[in-house]
């Protein structure tokens, strides 16, 4: 047992006679060791991009409550009769009359408004 493992801390497997086995295990672990961290770098990075997303979403939101509110108030008659009377345009004093047009052929009533 300490044999062998003075012999793994020395490197002697390295230089032995069955050297070429050992080393194409050492390059595949090599190569599968950077597919390993190159595939964590990808997960993170998809990660970090979720989160950021995730972030313009929610000032997205934010931004759509503020100008469906402000849409709220500006269709307000309140506030549309304030802009016209700015323009000189003023809400009648009398309600509107009721137009009926009766037709012969049709035997159907219409109303205007």
């Amino acid at each position: 047992m300490r044999q062998s493992l003075l012999s793994i801390l020395k490197g002697s497997f390295l230089i032995g006679d069955d050297a070429p086995k050992h080393w194409r295990f050492f390059i595949y672990l090599a190569v599968l060791g950077a597919i390993m961290i190159s595939a964590a770098h990808e997960a993170e990075s998809k990660v970090y991009e979720v989160a950021r997303l995730s972030e313009q979403v929610k000032a997205l939101k934010n931004e759509y409550v503020g100008l469906r509110s402000s849409l709220q108030k500006a269709q307000l008659e309140s506030n549309i009769t304030n802009k016209v009377a700015e323009m000189g345009l003023f809400p009648p004093q009398t309600p509107a009359v009721h137009i009926v047009v009766k037709t012969n052929s049709s035997k159907s009533t219409t109303s205007l408004e």
